[in-house]
């Protein structure tokens, strides 16, 4: 029987953080260049797999990189574009990507060449291999047999989908299963299955936050959370507790919030530095507030692969909510909400991201109940090779490349705006490292970068191969400005003298609204 193979969009992590198409731009202006498509080579269909390339570019290749205009180019678009109709609006966006020659891009897939060791990729286009440090696969599950024998199992005894959600008849025995490892393994009493991170924060924000609550969120929160937040949410200055007290001190003067919920990230996706939980969940207990911690990043990394909440030794019962999601370490997709029963099943009933969704397929929830199940018998081994890669990259690149050891497997390296970082990624390629690029409007216009991910498979060559690559092109970390620097603490006055009325859940007997009522529309911002 053949494996099944498996997918991998690697422009999800700007699409999700900005909540628009365009950031699809960027990237994809590299791999259409690089890929032309890449694809699992099966097992006795190809020739046996050629060495990756272990070169560096040339400083004669380094200077004749193309200027950085893409970045700029299309974030200009996107604000002349912003009034215009639909129709226009698209057309717009084609223009600029038919002038930059990008318009060779289709949707891509690469995926792992499962007879080798290591993380080996394969390009489609030229069937050059490379090392694959843009995947999330974190400690390489992707390819455990465990895994894949779960996965092939479930399609043999459920098919390929259920056809509907979870409250009908989109649950299966291995959902129960997983629901019940999750909650165990988690220390938590319940935990509920989502399609996507994505999704799971739509839910839990849409269920539980009412105009009456008060949504605080860290500035470099993820786009899944900021896209249903409400319009009263409020931002704190990133990683920073006492911007977090003033707050929380805000709202308490005020008195009228029904519930106050403060919304971070364990490991934050763009920058790959961790939150102080301890300090967090501390300040918003004595505040009454209600901690949700997104693990998207640090489930399989922090705590032996149990995540940031067991790794700083934090009680489940001090967090209202943990969110999991299934695409990184864990080797497959969709999400898990964890707490407790009763508010997971407000979530339940009233977030329509999981009502309305169709139900993770059996084969994915088998695949992450085998990678659960792999994390607890081997996540202390698998975590210390990955703390160990984490260690060997920072010895090389830091002080000069990094301000600081990496605390998590996620680099992000700056590139400077004299060359455009669509084209870096390309050379990476060329030379045998596989990389992200990052830009607008996943960051600031004025700030593009490349996101590297560090796994356990790594070994010592080849992340002296990717520290060359780094060199080569100087690139060095510099963090993007704050938004919120600056800005006055906030105050009781900002908030209405009357607590904001329940969200309405009817509209029946509501007029239509005049031409009036819509105002005039504002300019986007970036």
């Amino acid at each position: 029987m053949s494996t099944p193979t498996q997918t991998t969009d690697y422009f999800t992590l700007a699409a999700t953080v900005a909540g628009t198409a365009a950031c699809t731009l960027m990237a994809a202006a590299a791999y259409s260049r690089i890929t032309g498509g890449c694809k699992k080579r099966q097992g006795g269909k190809v020739a046996a797999a050629t060495p990756v390339p272990n070169t560096v570019p040339t400083e004669e290749e380094v200077k004749a990189l193309p200027e950085a205009y893409l970045n700029q180019k299309l974030f200009n678009c996107y604000r002349q574009a912003a009034r215009l109709g639909i129709i226009e609006r698209a057309a717009a966006f084609d223009q600029t990507w038919n002038e930059d020659k990008l318009d060779r891009f289709l949707a891509r897939v690469v995926s792992r060449d499962l007879r080798t060791t290591g993380p080996t990729w394969i390009l489609e286009k030229t069937g050059q291999p490379v090392t694959m440090f843009g995947a999330n696969d974190y400690l390489g599950l992707t390819h455990r047999p465990e895994v894949s024998e779960a996965v092939i199992r479930a399609v043999e005894q459920y098919g390929t989908g259920l056809g509907g959600p979870p409250l009908y008849h989109g649950t299966t025995a291995v959902h129960a299963e997983l629901i019940k490892e999750l909650a165990e393994w988690k220390g938590f009493e319940h935990a509920l299955l989502t399609s996507s991170g994505f999704s799971a924060n739509m839910a839990w924000v849409t269920a539980l936050v009412t105009e009456g609550d008060l949504l605080l969120l860290d500035e470099h929160i993820h786009g899944s959370v900021r896209a249903g937040a409400p319009k009263n949410a409020q931002y704190f200055l990133h990683n920073n507790i006492d911007s977090l007290k003033e707050h929380l001190e805000a709202a308490k003067a005020f008195g009228k919030w029904s519930s106050v919920f403060v919304c971070v990230e364990a490991v934050y996706s763009m920058a790959g530095d961790i939150a102080p939980l301890p300090e967090i969940v501390a300040v918003c207990k004595a505040y009454g507030a209600h901690v949700v911690v997104d693990e998207a990043h640090s489930t399989g990394v922090l705590g032996d692969g149990a995540g940031a909440i067991h790794h700083f030794h934090i009680d489940p019962k001090d967090v209202l909510l943990d969110l999991v999601t299934f695409s990184k370490a864990l080797a497959s997709t969709g999400a898990a909400l964890l707490g407790s029963r009763a508010v997971l099943e407000l979530i339940r009933l009233f977030g329509r991201p999981y009502v309305l969704s169709t139900s993770m397929t059996p084969m994915h929830v088998a695949g992450v109940l085998g990678a659960v199940r792999v994390i607890r018998k081997d996540g202390k081994e698998l975590c210390a090779k990955l703390h160990r890669n984490m260690a060997y990259l920072s010895s090389k690149l830091v002080p000069e490349y990094l301000p600081k050891p990496l605390e998590s497997g996620i680099v992000v390296i700056t590139i400077r705006s004299s060359i455009d970082a669509s084209y870096v990624v390309e050379y990476f390629a060329r030379h045998g490292v596989f990389i992200s690029a990052v830009g607008w409007p996943a960051v600031p216009h004025t700030h593009q970068g490349m996101r590297v991910t560090i796994s356990a498979e790594h070994t010592t060559e080849e992340l002296d191969h990717l520290v060359a690559l780094i060199k080569a092109f100087d690139l060095k970390y510099v963090a993007p400005p704050s938004k919120l620097a600056g800005q006055c603490p906030p105050s009781p006055k900002a908030f209405s003298n009357a607590p904001p009325s329940p969200r309405a859940f009817s509209y029946v007997n509501t007029p239509p609204p005049s031409p009036g009522a819509f105002g005039t529309p504002s300019s986007p911002h970036n």
